[in-house]
């Protein structure tokens, strides 16, 4: 294997399985190496000495491939109009 950037290890993984169902894998160790997702795998599969980062993540839930599309850059717009502020 590679070197990985980062392990995410321990962890429950909600994925897309091939026929379309969602399922739930306890116990995963999750491999990336640049921006890809390098493997999802059991723990314990994955030698850790490979990561230059380990994140434990026991008793957590990650959604691998998800991407956060939420962003603040529109408001710049609205910029100094309705800013909140206390009195």
């Amino acid at each position: 294997m590679t070197i990985l950037d980062l392990l995410i290890t321990g962890c429950d993984a909600l994925v897309r399985e091939d026929d379309g169902r969602y399922a739930v894998l306890p116990d995963r160790d999750i491999a990336i190496a640049g921006n890809r997702i390098q493997a999802i795998a059991p723990s314990g599969q994955i030698d850790h000495s490979q990561a230059r980062e380990v994140i434990h993540a026991a008793g957590m839930l990650a959604i691998p491939g998800l991407i956060n599309c939420h962003t603040h850059a529109p408001m710049v717009l609205f910029r100094g109009l309705a800013e909140e502020r206390a009195h």
